[in-house]
């Protein structure tokens, strides 16, 4: 069960960090209309969001990234329409990208969220 006090948790999260955060861009591929033998031309969706980017350091990385270009994107929930997954890329402002959310590695998910569902940290590469 969720806690009543997770809904102002998240709020007050998103209030005073969104200044902090910089603006940043979602990419999405999705498959195109079609069918079994004529799939569609495949096109992208974009969405608007507040994230910042962490480069790992050597015994922070998960071990199926490489290193120098594995990195930590941080989401403000409140700010992206969409939950993020692997294959998704981020462009921020000012930090670069697109940094790509890779697979998961076993008992580490790609993408996890903090108890107050404030925030995505999602594992990504350069």
């Amino acid at each position: 069960m969720t806690s009543p006090l997770v809904s102002s948790i998240r709020k007050a999260i998103y209030n005073g960090m969104k200044g902090v955060f910089l603006d940043a861009t979602l990419t999405r591929d999705v498959a195109g209309a079609g069918d079994d033998f004529d799939p569609g031309t495949p096109t992208q969706e974009t969405y608007a969001c507040k994230a910042i980017r962490e480069f790992y350091g050597t015994g922070y990385r998960p071990p199926n990234l490489a290193a120098g270009t594995a990195a930590k994107v941080t989401v403000l929930q409140l700010s992206l329409s969409v939950t993020p997954k692997v294959g998704d890329r981020i462009t921020i402002t000012g930090q670069g990208g697109p940094f790509a959310i890779v697979g998961d590695t076993p008992g580490q998910p790609a993408v996890t969220a903090d108890p107050a569902n404030a925030i995505w940290e999602c594992q990504a590469m350069a």
